[in-house]
């Protein structure tokens, strides 16, 4: 679990969740982006979860820090997911260790019409 601190408040949140939220800040302020963004929380000292909608962008701060929780950890698979789907969230470029791509010639073999 992780406390994130967004607008003086801290959020307890899990570490995916925490991990997404702040690259995706990064990207954006990046970027010069900004978007409010839903994410879940466990409430306290209940434990139950509910959402949050943070505005997230450039001049925004956030932190994120460990927290001991003792309670099982609630399932925000689903929620990271959807946070690593948003369209300002950064993908590592695969390397497929050749280098860059230096625009030569395109290949004209044709599996239909050459056999």
């Amino acid at each position: 679990m992780r406390r994130v601190f967004y607008a003086g408040v801290a959020l307890t949140t899990t570490a995916g969740i925490a991990e997404a939220l702040a690259r995706l800040a990064v990207a954006m302020s990046a970027l010069g982006e900004t978007d409010m963004i839903t994410i879940p929380i466990v409430t306290e000292p209940t434990g139950k979860t509910a959402t949050v909608q943070l505005l997230v962008g450039p001049g925004i701060p956030l932190l994120s820090m460990p927290l001991d929780h003792e309670e099982p950890e609630p399932d925000f698979s689903t929620d990271v997911t959807l946070l690593q789907m948003h369209r300002f969230y950064p993908y590592a470029q695969p390397d497929d260790g050749g280098g860059t791509f230096d625009g030569g010639e395109p290949d004209l073999w044709d599996p239909d019409l050459h056999g």
